[in-house]
C-alpha cells in the first residue's frame, strides 16, 4: 500500500519554476516587441516591379533620331534589332512581366541574344514547362546569372513555334517563331 506522501508526480521548487517561466516569457516579449514595432518596416516593402520599357527616340531638330546607342550596357552583346529578348527586374515575382518581348519572331539561323536585367538567375529552355517530355531538347540557355546574358543559336531549328519556359521560374514563358 502506498502513502499519500509517496505519489509519482515529480514537484518543482518555486524558484525553479519562475525561472523556467522568465526563459519562456523573454524570447516572447523580444518577438513582441519587433513584430508590433516593426510590423511597418517589412509590411511597407512592395514585391519589386519591371519598369516599362523605354520611350522611342523623338527626332531632334535636324530630323534625325538622336542616338541611344551610347546609353547602351557595353557588357551586351550587339544584336540585330528584334534579335534579342531581355529579362526584365522583377520578372521572378509572378504576374510581373517575365521575357521582353514574349514573343519573337526571327529567321532560321539568327542568334538569339538573351540579357538578364533581373536580379535573380533564370534560363531560357525549350518547352512547355517542366512535365513537357521535350523540354531543353531543341535549346538551353542554361543558367544566366543577375546582369550576364545568353545565346539561342536558331540554326537547327526548323519553321515553326517554339515555346520556352524558366527552369528556375516556370511560369515565365514566352514563344519564339522561325520563319
Amino acid at each position: 500500500m502506498t502513502t499519500p506522501d509517496e505519489s509519482p508526480i515529480i514537484r518543482t521548487s518555486p524558484a525553479r519554476f519562475m525561472k523556467g517561466l522568465v526563459i519562456i516569457i523573454i524570447p516572447l516579449i523580444v518577438l513582441g516587441y519587433v513584430t508590433i514595432f516593426h510590423w511597418d518596416d517589412t509590411a511597407s516593402i512592395p514585391p519589386p516591379v519591371s519598369a516599362p520599357p523605354p520611350a522611342p527616340a523623338a527626332p531632334d531638330s535636324a530630323g534625325s533620331e538622336s542616338s541611344t546607342a551610347a546609353s547602351a550596357p557595353a557588357s551586351a552583346p550587339a544584336a540585330p534589332s528584334g534579335t534579342a529578348i531581355s529579362i526584365p527586374a522583377g520578372a521572378a515575382t509572378q504576374g510581373n512581366p517575365s521575357y521582353a518581348p514574349d514573343s519573337l519572331t526571327v529567321s532560321k539561323g539568327d542568334v538569339i541574344a538573351v540579357s538578364n536585367e533581373d536580379s535573380v538567375p533564370h534560363t531560357v529552355t525549350s518547352g512547355s514547362g517542366p512535365q513537357d517530355p521535350n523540354s531543353a531538347k531543341l535549346f538551353d540557355t542554361s543558367i544566366i546569372m543577375a546582369a550576364e546574358s545568353g545565346e539561342i543559336d536558331t540554326a537547327t531549328l526548323e519553321a515553326g513555334e517554339y515555346q520556352f519556359y524558366c527552369t528556375v521560374h516556370p511560369f515565365m514563358t514566352g514563344l519564339i517563331t522561325v520563319q
